[in-house]
């Protein structure tokens, strides 16, 4: 007894006469179920079959318990208990290794079963399939829904019939690294699908639990972490409400973990969640817009609360949810009391009155014009879907597009630096070629300058010395006419006529030796010009010498240059970059 204690995988149906079933899976992996009338349980017995890894459980409006299996031969087999036994017959196998069922599920409404699964696909970008079998008027119908890509990380989270028989579904996948919440709806008149569409977006995948209350509303409740505290957030979309809006809130919170809040429905609404050890409830009069202050089931300081999925039929309409209770044997559902269940059929209680069928005809008219006005919205969000996939396709390119410009603009930017850089030191060294013409040509200018102004100083060094010479020469002409005796008259004449001979022959000798001194002058003037000429032709060569040896250092600085010299070539314009100066920079 204490081996079926605890075990996460149970199912408690009750049938229409009250009699309860418990259905769990055994350590050797058997489906094992014992029933309760009154007051005990029965022994325990289990289905004959291969091993189960997992399994669901229903039972329909007219009693028979129906089970889905999954088998670890990766066998899904379907098990049906009527006239006292069991049934089975494979509906599934998997034979690539690649493949799997994760998720299938098995549940009742008043219009038949319903059997859903999915193929999985472990291999990237490979296709997944959601495979739909209900049964109508005692035949199987259905089979393959959708095709999905392994890629988008498809998982189904909860299923639930309203009060008109419709199946709702919703499950995620992750698209652009965030995990969006899809809503499908199964129409049993028409025998279709709605296509699903996109009512919230998270950035983590969370356990969703969906539920529909009376009034046709939709309400999703889930627990979320929040740094260093939980919440429980409430999704919600009102029947009234003709948009497609949903309405996203938080209805608790707490420093303590929370698992599972689901909601159900007495006259009002009612959340359960296990907090700690314990459950806690609160409850809603408005259909779920403002929720009371949350309150401790005492009870459940007693035990620790397990989750049990409950069947049962309530007034010949087969009911599934999830509860929180006490674990097996003393199953305690929290919020429900299956004694209070009728299980007994009331004909006058299933006959609907004329004016409330004609109510309930003029909304499903209603409904179905509903359908196909969203049908063709959701045909417009499909193109508009494609073209924003389109648009952002373009985005990413254009992105791509700026990013290569960016880069090339960088080395650009390199290159320019770089050029600028090689600019000025070339211009550098042009200033010091430059510098170096003009000292070399100041110093040929200052020497040739040095040579004239020799040339004009001996020139007037000359003319003074002739000046000097000539006045010498007149004043001694002077002093030996002086010098002549003036005493006697008679002698004076003969006097007067040699000195004027003796003048006469001075005066021609004087001219001779003027003419001699002239001539000697000259001589001497033409020679020193001759030795001037002489000095100025060896200054040339010396001139010239230095200037070849100049031309000649310039030529090696300039082949030294060109060895060391990278040409860059701009055009018309040519550019020397010599890289092994980099102190003249």
């Amino acid at each position: 007894m204490n081996d079926m204690i605890n075990h996460k995988i149970n199912y408690i149906l009750q049938d229409q006469k009250g009699v309860k079933w418990y259905f769990y899976l055994s350590e050797n992996k058997k489906i094992m179920y014992t029933t309760k009338a009154e007051e005990d349980w029965s022994t325990h017995e289990y289905i004959n079959s291969q091993p189960i890894e997992n399994f669901s459980v229903t039972i329909d409006n007219t009693g028979i318990i129906r089970i889905l299996a999954y088998t670890t031969t990766r066998h899904l087999t379907y098990f049906e208990f009527t006239d006292g036994k069991w049934r089975s017959q494979v509906i599934e196998r998997i034979y690539s290794r690649f493949q799997d069922i994760p998720y299938f599920t098995i549940l009742s409404s008043s219009t038949g079963v319903h059997i859903l699964y999915y193929i999985d696909h472990s291999l990237s970008r490979s296709g997944e399939l959601l495979i739909h079998y209900f049964l109508h008027k005692g035949k199987w119908h259905g089979g393959r829904i959708w095709k999905f890509i392994s890629d988008q990380l498809t998982k189904f989270q909860s299923l639930c019939i309203d009060n008109k028989d419709r199946l709702h579904m919703i499950f995620t996948q992750k698209w652009r690294q965030r995990y969006h919440l899809y809503h499908c709806v199964y129409d049993p008149a028409a025998l279709s699908w709605i296509d699903p569409i996109t009512i919230h977006s998270s950035s983590d995948n969370h356990d969703y639990e969906l539920y529909v209350d009376s009034q046709l509303n939709l309400h999703i409740l889930w627990a979320k972490q929040v740094e260093q505290h939980y919440e429980i957030k409430h999704l919600s979309k009102f029947a009234k409400d003709s948009g497609p809006e949903w309405k996203e809130s938080v209805i608790h919170q707490s420093a303590h973990e929370i698992k599972v809040p689901l909601i159900m429905e007495e006259k009002d609404l009612y959340c359960f969640w296990k907090e700690g050890k314990s459950l806690y409830r609160m409850y809603s009069k408005d259909l779920g817009q403002t929720w009371s202050a949350p309150e401790l089931l005492k009870e459940s300081l007693y035990y620790d609360a397990v989750l049990h999925n409950l069947a049962f039929l309530d007034n010949q309409q087969p009911k599934t949810m999830k509860v929180w209770g006490q674990a097996f044997p003393d199953v305690k559902l929290a919020g429900i009391n299956l004694r209070s269940i009728s299980d007994h059929d009331n004909a006058s209680s299933s006959v609907l009155s004329s004016s409330y069928e004609r109510t309930e005809q003029k909304e499903y008219i209603d409904w179905i014009n509903m359908k196909r006005a969203i049908e063709s919205l959701k045909q417009d969000n499909k193109r508009m879907r494609e073209a924003i996939n389109n648009l952002f396709s373009q985005l990413d390119h254009i992105n791509s597009i700026v990013y290569s410009l960016q880069d090339q603009m960088q080395i650009n930017e390199r290159s320019l630096f770089n050029i600028n850089a090689q600019i000025k030191q070339l211009n550098f060294q042009i200033k010091q070629l430059h510098m170096r013409i003009r000292q070399a040509s100041s110093k040929t200018y200052g020497i040739q300058q040095y040579q004239a102004q020799d040339i004009d100083e001996f020139e007037e060094r000359k003319s003074t010395e002739q000046e000097i010479h000539d006045k010498i020469q007149i004043k001694t002409s002077e002093e030996k006419l002086e010098e002549k005796p003036k005493d006697k008259e008679e002698i004076s004449k003969e006097t007067d006529d040699q000195s004027y001979e003796e003048q006469n022959k001075d005066q021609a000798h004087g001219e001779q030796n003027l003419d001699l001194d002239k001539h000697n002058s000259k001589e001497e003037t033409q020679g020193e010009l001759e030795d001037q000429k002489e000095e100025k032709a060896e200054e040339k060569i010396d001139s010239q010498t230095e200037e070849n040896n100049i031309d000649n250092a310039t030529e090696q600085y300039e082949k030294k240059e060109e060895k060391n010299t990278q040409r860059i070539t701009l055009g018309n314009t040519v550019i020397l970059i010599n890289p092994e100066n980099p102190e003249d920079l």
